[in-house]
């Protein structure tokens, strides 16, 4: 009745009885908020430009990466800007400027691009170890190969410079231990190593194998490579000083061809050797006679099997 200014004349003792006097002086001098008014202060501000471009840029970066609202938030919330936006505004800016806020990471995803072509691709990549020369200790430059579907390794070779011709050379090597091992190959993961540049990629192409290159910065997509380089040094290189070029492919056979591919067990296959079946149950009744100790590499490399019967 104030805020359409209507006389309240001799209902103004009633209505003190629902407001005190004093109360009821201060709306007189306070003039009514119009609707429009009171819904100009309600909600939240408007999220600062700098912000929003800020998420847009998250997204735009780690599209790969498939970053959802909740990850772009916790970035967010780590640079000290998370009262500033809730994880709600944030999906709202993505799915404003075409991002998914909540991408389903099951679909269209790395992973399952390999697991749709893991009988017939493979990964490869560099690692380097030191070998005594005439001129001390030198680095010498490691090129292998290994299947994604059985986890097996080709060892193509070692060169302290890897130039353009030994690189194209090596890829050669790889199509025809392919052919010799009778294996169709379609896929070919490498990362953006500068020794590939030259002729690597065009011997490939042409055996109609599709070189895929890895994000810069994202070793996980070369993981199957990544996780041998760690395997051979651990277990292998780490443990012995190669003498020679000839020292070093000897420790690197030793491990590849007499243990790596042959006996060792792979937790990607169950905890199987490459190409063995899942073995037979046994009974706990046994000799330690009846179990071989196969060594190689001096004794650093050891698996276990049973006899075989005479």
């Amino acid at each position: 009745m104030l805020a359409a200014k209507k006389d309240l004349g001799e209902f103004v003792a009633d209505f003190l009885l629902i407001v005190t006097g004093p109360t009821f002086k201060r709306w007189e001098r306070k003039p009514a908020m119009s609707t429009r008014q009171k819904r100009s202060v309600r909600g939240r501000p408007m999220t600062p430009e700098a912000i929003e471009r800020l998420i847009v840029r998250m997204a735009t970066e780690n599209r790969l990466n498939r970053w959802s609202k909740t990850r772009i938030h916790g970035e967010l919330r780590k640079l000290g800007l998370g009262k500033q936006v809730s994880r709600t505004t944030v999906g709202n800016i993505m799915r404003a400027h075409g991002f998914d806020p909540e991408p389903n990471r099951g679909h269209g995803t790395w992973h399952e691009f390999i697991r749709s072509h893991v009988d017939t691709m493979w990964a490869c990549d560099f690692f380097t170890k030191q070998v005594w020369s005439p001129q001390g200790m030198q680095d010498h430059y490691v090129l292998f190969f290994k299947h994604i579907g059985t986890r097996r390794v080709y060892i193509s070779g070692a060169t302290p410079h890897p130039n353009k011709a030994w690189v194209a050379q090596q890829a050669r090597n790889f199509c025809m231990h392919l052919q010799d091992l009778g294996m169709p190959t379609t896929h070919l993961i490498r990362d953006h190593d500068t020794k590939f540049l030259g002729g690597f990629d065009v011997v490939l192409t042409g055996e109609d194998i599709e070189v895929v290159q890895s994000a810069i910065g994202v070793p996980e997509m070369n993981g199957y490579a990544e996780s041998f380089v760690k395997t051979i040094k651990t277990e292998c290189l780490d443990r012995f000083t190669a003498f020679s070029y000839d020292h070093l492919m000897y420790l690197l056979r030793e491990f590849v061809d007499g243990h790596y591919n042959v006996s060792r067990p792979h937790r990607g296959l169950g905890n199987r050797p490459i190409g063995l079946p899942e073995p037979a149950e046994r009974g706990a009744e046994f000799s330690q006679e009846d179990i071989v100790c196969d060594q190689h590499c001096g004794g650093i490399l050891k698996s276990y099997r049973w006899k075989q019967a005479a």
